[in-house]
């Protein structure tokens, strides 16, 4: 049997987003200060259309760890495709800074 992928997309994504949301929401009570269970909410929220959602789970994160590089990236994503240009730009700086402390001191 051959699974097309536009099926696929119709089909299956919608519920595997679903349980990635509901698994990281789980990941999140039994961990609430673990800023990766909040990026990779955010991740499917947004995949899902749950951009206002999605950005709080960024914005979360965050806080937790000012320097979270995937959450930093990603808001900035939304930042620019709402028009936010400049806002996307400061983040996608500080990314990039991230980024290169890390691979500086072979953090990643």
């Amino acid at each position: 049997m051959c699974v097309h992928s536009d099926e696929w997309r119709c089909c299956c994504m919608p519920r595997l987003i679903d349980l990635a949301i509901d698994t990281y929401r789980r990941a999140i009570e039994l961990q609430p200060n673990f800023p990766d269970a909040y990026c990779n909410l955010a991740n499917a929220l947004k995949e899902k259309g749950d951009v206002k959602d999605a950005e709080e789970c960024y914005n979360t994160a965050l806080k937790l760890c000012p320097t979270h590089a995937d959450s930093l990236n990603n808001l900035a994503n939304i930042k620019r495709e709402q028009g936010f240009t400049e806002e996307a730009v400061s983040l996608y700086c500080k990314a990039l800074e991230v980024q290169k402390y890390m691979c500086k001191y072979d953090i990643v």
